[in-house]
């Protein structure tokens, strides 16, 4: 085995030694990922899942991953400092976003202090989407309550309901509808996000094609909450709030997700079809076939 090749195995082994040796002297940053990623029917659910395409990327990227000397980098010894501080003040303030955002930019320092800047640049796709599983996309859960209310309350004008909108409580003459925290969305946001960034890349296709079925995936995954809402309210108004969907709605909302974000997977296989520059790897398109077709589950 050639050095070069040995390298193609051990760069991406070592990137996940570091992390595993982060979690162990930050176990408590660790955990609260894993506490995160382990709640299915909340919005990082699909945490693992990134994470285990981010390491199959990181694998499948490492492979033709060519050695060069990298310029002197020992100043990065200070950022690994700071981060580390950083990291533990905020785990003594008990600031949950900076510990982990802290251990996150830490790990990436850490590659980039020992494996070289064009090793973490080679790689630096599995290292971004892993941004999808990081917990910070809750902070714009408020946001997304407001905008499922605006758009609800928009489309409710034009159907027969008798209904009184206040705030995010919708009332109806059988009872109160209240588009809650888990009503806003945020999931089929991310999900939509991170499947058609997934999907899009390593395709041969133009930037701005690209872009297109980004702003797609996003824009049908905030969608199909408001129809998700919207089909619970009239399910709610017809039944008199009797349906057993008023209290268990889960996977109607995914069945929804499935078939209205399988419009990205149509917008690009077209794309792809006609305007593509060179076919893509069939090994990556099978993998990807199957990541996302679990993250559309």
């Amino acid at each position: 085995m050639t050095l070069s090749s040995l390298k193609q195995f051990l760069y991406p082994s070592a990137t996940l030694i570091f992390l595993l040796a982060l979690s162990y002297f930050f176990p408590a940053t660790a955990n609260s990922y894993i506490e995160k990623w382990s709640k299915f029917d909340e919005s990082l659910g699909h945490g693992f899942l990134i994470f285990a395409i981010v390491i199959f990327e990181i694998f499948r990227l490492s492979r033709n991953f060519s050695y060069k000397k990298d310029k002197n980098r020992h100043y990065l010894l200070l950022l690994i400092i700071l981060f580390s501080i950083v990291l533990e003040v905020s785990l003594f303030l008990d600031i949950l976003i900076f510990h982990q955002f802290s251990f996150y930019f830490l790990w990436l320092t850490i590659i980039c202090y020992i494996l070289g800047f064009n090793y973490v640049k080679h790689i630096s796709f599995p290292l971004l989407f892993l941004l999808f599983a990081v917990p910070f996309w809750e902070f714009s859960n408020t946001f997304f309550v407001d905008l499922t209310t605006q758009a609800v309350t928009f489309f409710l004008g034009f159907s027969d309901l008798t209904v009184f909108i206040y705030n995010n409580y919708i009332e109806t003459p059988f009872g109160v509808i209240v588009v809650a925290e888990g009503c806003s969305g945020i999931r089929y946001f991310e999900i939509g996000f991170a499947l058609s960034v997934y999907a899009v890349h390593g395709e041969n296709i133009s930037w701005r094609l690209k872009l297109l079925v980004i702003i797609t995936g996003i824009a049908l995954g905030i969608i199909t909450n408001w129809i998700r809402v919207l089909g619970l309210i009239y399910i709610g108004y017809w039944s008199e709030m009797t349906s057993p969907l008023m209290s268990e709605h889960d996977n109607y909302g995914f069945v929804l997700f499935f078939i209205v974000i399988s419009g990205v997977i149509l917008l690009l296989n077209y794309l792809t079809k006609r305007y593509s520059f060179e076919k893509s790897s069939p090994k990556l398109t099978q993998f990807k076939e199957l990541s996302i077709n679990k993250m559309m589950l």
